[in-house]
């Protein structure tokens, strides 16, 4: 292919908005007219032309004829140049939409059949300025046809063509849009993102003859985070110096808290809050509408100290962020969260960011004495309170059933799914991931089974392979079971493990959810990362409508927006079936849009 060629074949155009651009010198000849930006059409007649007489007009229809029969008339792949209608390059109070009604009304169709001729000029429209494209919203694009002498296009040569747009990084084709569905010679290509990203925009667009070449040209488009949606609250360890070594947590002593091992006490520790919008992209501070933050906590004295002790947060100007910071001063627990200050800012505000952001942060001693997890359950009813100790023995009661079931689980089927008790057989119904072990671990945890623990950690660690669950597998099951439990694990001892083979799980998941619909595929094969395809099986809105905890706890814990992003997307496709009154059990499937309910017997 040749880029730059502007000297024949179908052409890109350019130029100002409402004005006219004569082509190139080329094979046909043939331009926009010179009158102001009017399209030529059918019934113009060219000034300062000699009329002949009949027989030297047949002469020269066919000898035209035949020029048209016997010269090649190819694709030339050509410089394209997206134009961007902005205000300024119209006339006063003429609106975008206004042009291009008033451009295509100076282009009508003829009255005469065949008048409009094969495609040959494009033009490329950016609707909304490049620079203003925003998350979460289409960014408008339209491409026009026009024939040689600059009137709109056949309408069935346009059909005919292959239009194709690539984009990169997450932006896609809006699905309200088709690269086929040309409307007369205009179609429309708008370009949907949810991150906030430089976007590259390619448009090919070829003719029905494969031998012909292709026009093509890229171009850039900056998405910027939408509005703001809510609050972050992060503690992490500021950034080391060179040559300084990060701070080392106590082990796995006492009850971990927002899913992190306690900090040692005396670190120094960056508080940060941020804004982000409903897809997870930073948005700055200034956006959110506040005139300055707080950091507050119900720290009792001597635990916690704050620098500045106002706890007023500093926020640059323009900053996406405030920042400051705390140290532990004793082992203990401390509740942190947001405040806004300055103007008239109301007590509900105030409650409902204190609802948003609230996070517990723990602190401890490397002196502290590590031991089982919650060892006191095991223990007798000294330390317990009057209601606990008169319940213990009920406690105890379900601690023995439960570990009867394990020991029977271990012995006849361990690393299986499920145990069959009466053939006692071992049974894979989850793809043989061992998921009585994953959906275990909390319990063995809270009802302080040490060493039972500690195996099945050990099998999350050593033996758990995602890459033997061959078989199509229930997407819900796997995300309640298998990403919850082992999240729940983490929580609970803040090991890494856990929290590293749930991140590998829900990046196994992720892939179901990309459907027409967003709603996910019921079933997917995690092992070779597809599922089963169409089936025509309604979606269950229980499932579909239930997987926002666990992907909402990823994102937060591992920092990443793609887990809480698919959920939320898919509870979004499930409220745009407008539902009011009793919920349905079932809605349409995921490949079909829009999302409708499904009668069916039963509702919720």
């Amino acid at each position: 292919m040749r880029h730059n060629d502007l000297q024949d074949g179908p052409h890109w155009r350019g130029g100002r908005p409402g004005l006219s651009s004569s082509l190139p010198a080329g094979a046909n000849g043939h331009g926009l007219n010179g009158s102001g930006g009017k399209l030529a059409d059918c019934e113009d007649k060219p000034k300062d032309v000699f009329e002949v007489s009949p027989q030297p007009r047949l002469a020269l229809f066919g000898a035209a004829l035949l020029c048209s029969l016997l010269l090649p008339r190819g694709w030339q792949d050509v410089g394209l140049e997206p134009q961007r209608i902005t205000q300024e390059m119209l006339p006063p109070g003429q609106e975008v939409e206004e042009w291009l009604f008033q451009a295509q009304q100076g282009s009508p169709t003829p009255s005469l059949r065949g008048c409009c001729g094969t495609p040959t000029e494009f033009l490329w429209v950016f609707l909304d300025e490049a620079q203003e494209a925003v998350a979460g919203k289409p960014f408008r694009t339209r491409v026009f046809a026009r024939d040689a002498m600059g009137r709109q296009a056949r309408p069935a040569d346009c059909d005919a063509l292959k239009v194709e747009l690539e984009v990169s990084g997450k932006a896609r084709l809006s699905t309200a849009t088709s690269p086929k569905a040309w409307r007369r010679s205009e179609l429309d290509l708008n370009i949907e993102n949810e991150m906030a990203e430089l976007v590259e925009a390619e448009v090919r667009i070829a003719s029905p003859d494969p031998t012909a070449d292709v026009l093509l040209h890229t171009s850039q488009i900056r998405f910027a985070s939408g509005p703001v949606h809510h609050f972050v609250l992060d503690v992490n360890q500021p950034t080391h110096g060179a040559g300084s070594l990060p701070v080392v947590r106590p082990g796995t002593a006492g009850v971990s808290v927002g899913g992190s091992a306690p900090w040692q006490i005396h670190t120094r520790l960056e508080v940060v809050a941020s804004t982000q919008d409903k897809f997870g992209n930073r948005v700055p501070l200034s956006a959110a509408g506040v005139k300055g933050l707080a950091l507050r906590s119900d720290a009792a004295d001597g635990i916690l100290e704050m620098t500045p002790s106002s706890g007023i947060l500093h926020i640059a100007v323009g900053s996406e962020e405030g920042v400051m910071q705390i140290r532990g001063m004793r082992s203990g627990v401390v509740e942190l969260w947001l405040e806004p200050i300055g103007g008239n800012v109301s007590a509900q505000l105030k409650r409902d960011l204190r609802t948003r952001t609230a996070r517990a942060v723990a602190f401890a001693s490397p002196n502290d004495a590590p031991g089982p997890p919650l060892a006191a359950a095991a223990q007798g009813v000294a330390g317990l309170s009057p209601i606990d100790a008169r319940w213990k023995p009920r406690a105890d009661e379900v601690r023995e059933a439960f570990l009867h079931a394990w020991k029977g689980y271990k012995q006849y089927a361990w690393g299986r799914d499920e145990l069959q008790p009466v053939s006692r057989k071992g049974k894979d119904t989850f793809g043989g991931v061992g998921m009585t072990v994953i959906d275990s671990l909390t319990t063995l945890w809270l009802m302080g089974l040490g060493t039972e623990f500690e195996q099945a950690a050990a099998f999350v660690e050593r033996e758990l392979d995602f890459d033997k669950a061959d078989t199509d597998v229930s997407v819900f099951e796997l995300v309640i079971r298998g990403v919850g439990g082992l999240l729940g694990a983490h929580a609970l001892s803040g090991r890494q493990v856990f929290l590293d083979r749930a991140q590998e799980l829900g990046d196994r998941l992720l892939p179901a959810f990309n459907t027409s619909s967003r709603l996910p595929w019921p079933k997917w094969n995690i092992a070779r990362g597809k599922g089963p395809g169409s089936s025509g099986d309604p979606t269950i809105l229980s499932e579909a409508g239930s997987v926002q905890l666990e992907f909402r706890c990823l994102s937060q814990q591992t920092g990443e927006s793609k887990y809480q992003t698919v959920g939320d997307v898919a509870f979004e496709a499930i409220q745009s079936a407008g539902m009011t009154g009793l919920m349905p059990v079932y809605l349409t499937p995921p490949d079909h849009t829009p999302v409708k309910v499904l009668a069916s017997k039963f509702a919720f």
